[in-house]
């Protein structure tokens, strides 16, 4: 076919129509090679990343166990209520040895509780990948939270904050989208800072410390929650701190014992030396001493 130029619609019908028809195809394959080519970035710049974290399309997979090493939100929270979570996990599927694998996944905010450092959950595992594993059912304590009272989704809510696996500004929110009807948490993304119970600054814990009314307490039950701060936190001996689940009897001037309990990191050369009956000194919001209560391990020695 010689070389023609084609500047309009009348040069083009005026081509003989086997050179049309070559014209025409040509055209076709250009379009259909770069809308190829753009539907081949989609699948694997956006489509692979989601589909690793979520295992669609993987329907071969295995049954098993696996035994929780470590959990450690990563900040985001999809859907408004599932937070991504850095997973440890000692895999065992039957038949195999047991193995070591690190993933990434979403867990309601409702389940974290029942998903910690120390428990069994069930997994799927790829039969062609064993790396990619997905949770699929919690630990012990996992239950239909749809199925709960609003009264036990309450005190539900009470359990995770307690543990640590949510922050103050969650907690509230969660607690008053309960009690308007509805699940859903309005926080797109926690910040660095916000806490949460895998390491940063733990919100309420630095400003209580700073300006908090001193009182003496009694340490009357203590439980690791399986979180720690990180090495970015403000204060010196709260780096790299494991959280524990404080309940405290506080002896405020002129008001009879309170019991407060809540989650907070505590210093890791102070770990050994809890015990029943520790002697300590709190700071604690006039507002709401019963929750709002920090250890001041520094005056408590």
């Amino acid at each position: 076919m010689s070389s023609v130029s084609i500047d309009s619609w009348s040069d083009f019908l005026a081509l003989p129509w086997w050179e049309q028809i070559g014209f025409g195809v040509g055209i076709i394959g250009i379009v259909g090679a770069t809308a190829f080519g753009f539907w081949m970035f989609f699948l694997n710049i956006v489509v692979a990343p989601l589909k690793s974290i979520f295992h669609v399309g993987d329907h071969n997979q295995l049954a098993g166990t696996a035994q929780v090493l470590s959990v450690k939100p990563t900040g985001t929270i999809l859907n408004n209520t599932a937070h991504v979570c850095k997973f440890a996990l000692r895999v065992q599927v039957p038949g195999r040895e047991p193995y070591d694998v690190k993933i990434k996944q979403p867990i309601e905010v409702t389940d974290m509780s029942s998903i910690q450092r120390g428990e069994t959950v069930s997994v799927r595992v790829s039969a062609k990948n064993p790396q990619k594993v997905r949770i699929s059912g919690g630990g012990s304590g996992s239950s239909d939270f749809s199925s709960l009272t609003l009264d036990q989704k309450l005190a539900k809510v009470d359990e995770i904050r307690a543990h640590g696996d949510i922050n103050d500004e969650e907690y509230e929110l969660i607690r008053r989208n309960l009690t308007a009807g509805t699940t859903t948490v309005q926080v797109a993304q926690q910040t660095p800072n916000s806490g949460g119970g895998g390491g940063g600054e733990i919100p309420g814990v630095v400003a209580l410390l700073g300006s908090g009314q001193r009182v003496p307490g009694v340490l009357m039950s203590f439980s690791a929650s399986g979180h720690s701060t990180d090495s970015s936190f403000s204060i010196p001996e709260l780096r790299d701190a494991p959280f524990y689940v404080l309940t405290v009897e506080l002896h405020i001037p002129n008001l009879a014992p309170m019991t407060a309990r809540n989650s907070q990191p505590v210093p890791p050369a102070v770990v050994p030396q809890l015990a029943l009956g520790l002697q300590l000194t709190c700071a604690v919001d006039p507002a709401s001493p019963a929750k709002l209560f920090a250890v001041d391990w520094a005056a408590s020695g």
